[in-house]
C-alpha cells in the first residue's frame, strides 16, 4: 500500500467511530491472528464485552505491533468491509490533522495528586483500556499482570494502582498532569473520558 504509515494511522483514527460502529471483530479475527496478533493480544480483545470495546482495543494494539500493523488492519477489511477500507484510504487529512498537536490545560505542570487519580479511576473508557493506559505510562508487563491479578474484575482499582505505581517510580517533578493528559490523548481517550471538559 503506497501510503505513509503516519497518514494511514491518522486516517484510521479519524474513522474510529465508524470503524467501531460497523466492523465486527469476529469478522476480522482470523486474519488479524494469522498476520499480526499474538494469542495474548486476541485474548485481551476477546475479554471485553461489547464489539465496540473489542474494536477499540484492536485498534489500540496496532500502536504496539510495528510499522506494518496499520496496513494489516486495512487488509483485514478487504473481504467483508471493502467499503470501509475504501472510506479509510480515501479519507482526506487537513494539514492540521497531519501535524496535530495536543492542547495542554493550564495546570499541565501540576503534580498528579489523589484527586487526579480518583477522577481517572472513575472514567469508564480509561477503565476498559487500563492495560493500554498502563503500557503508555511505561509500566512493565509484570506490573500489569500483578495489578490485574490483585484486582480481578475491579477495573477502577486497576486504573488507580496503575497511576500509583507509575507515580512512585517517577523522579521529583516528573509525575505531572501533562503526562496523564498526553497519554490519554495518544490513546484517543481524552474526549471519551471527558478529560477535555474538566481539569484533572
Amino acid at each position: 500500500m503506497d501510503m505513509e504509515i503516519s497518514d494511514l494511522k491518522d486516517k484510521i483514527k479519524k474513522n474510529m467511530a465508524a470503524i467501531t460502529r460497523t466492523v465486527r471483530y469476529g469478522d476480522i479475527r482470523d486474519y488479524m491472528i494469522q498476520e499480526l496478533f499474538s494469542r495474548e493480544d486476541d485474548e485481551e480483545v476477546m475479554a471485553l464485552t461489547t464489539n465496540r470495546d473489542k474494536m477499540r482495543q484492536c485498534l489500540a494494539l496496532l500502536d504496539y505491533r510495528g510499522s506494518k500493523a496499520y496496513a494489516v488492519f486495512i487488509d483485514s477489511l478487504t473481504d467483508s468491509y471493502g467499503f470501509m477500507r475504501d472510506q479509510i484510504i480515501q479519507t482526506k487529512l487537513t494539514p492540521r490533522e497531519k501535524h496535530k498537536t495536543k492542547p495542554m490545560p493550564p495546570e499541565a505542570d501540576d503534580e498528579v495528586n489523589h484527586d487526579t487519580i480518583r477522577r481517572l479511576s472513575r472514567q469508564p473508557e480509561v477503565m476498559q483500556n487500563w492495560k493500554m493506559f498502563a503500557r503508555n505510562l511505561g509500566l512493565h508487563e509484570a506490573d500489569i499482570l500483578d495489578i490485574g491479578e490483585e484486582n480481578r474484575n475491579r477495573l477502577s482499582e486497576c486504573v488507580y494502582q496503575t497511576v500509583v505505581r507509575w507515580k512512585a517510580r517517577c523522579r521529583y517533578g516528573e509525575a505531572t498532569k501533562a503526562v496523564i493528559y498526553t497519554t490519554l490523548w495518544t490513546l484517543d481517550l481524552l474526549e471519551a473520558s471527558g478529560s477535555s471538559s474538566y481539569s484533572y
